[in-house]
């Protein structure tokens, strides 16, 4: 499941609940210096069973402060244990960091995009050994495409590639 296509966030402001399954569910996250993110669902008794894959994002004992606490964590603090991939100062500051990431992701080769995003989640999905097996499986269509040929040649010429997706 998920996207096929890398999802960057641009977070301008709090965010839980609702906004924290976006957060989570995005591959790259920019925050906003002075914000906040967390789990609330605790305070009001709902459930959260949606956040077992950040098992996977965040230290457990992070992850367990969230959730059996219900208070929001500064986004230094998830910067800090790898949850947020940059901090920016301001709103446009945040807007202009993610642009700069998806500029720099479409410039890769989209096959091997889509099979290393595609792998790692059904790493997580899967455990080690039998995700390190899937992901293999993905990468073969990787390496046996005209993209596969068209990177080390573009290189070798000192040029741009110029990806097909084939």
């Amino acid at each position: 499941g998920g996207v096929g296509k890398p999802v960057i966030a641009a977070l301008n402001g709090h965010f839980t609940a609702a906004g924290m399954v976006l957060a989570l569910n995005a591959d790259l996250r920019v925050g906003l210096a002075g914000t906040k993110g967390g789990i609330a669902e605790v305070r009001v008794g709902r459930g959260t069973p949606w956040a077992v894959p950040m098992l996977w994002m965040l230290p457990q004992a992070v992850l367990l402060e969230m959730l059996l606490t219900g208070e929001m964590l500064p986004v230094e603090r998830l910067h800090q244990v790898g949850f947020i991939n940059h901090l920016e100062p301001t709103p446009d500051d945040v807007r202009a960091r993610a642009r700069t990431l998806a500029a720099a992701v479409v410039r890769n080769a989209p096959l091997s995009l889509r099979a290393a995003k595609q792998g790692l989640r059904m790493g997580t999905a899967l455990g080690s050994e039998q995700g390190l097996a899937a992901s293999k499986e993905l990468h073969k269509a990787v390496y046996a495409s005209e993209d596969a040929r068209e990177g080390p040649r573009a290189f070798a010429e000192k040029r741009t590639p110029v990806w097909k997706g084939r």
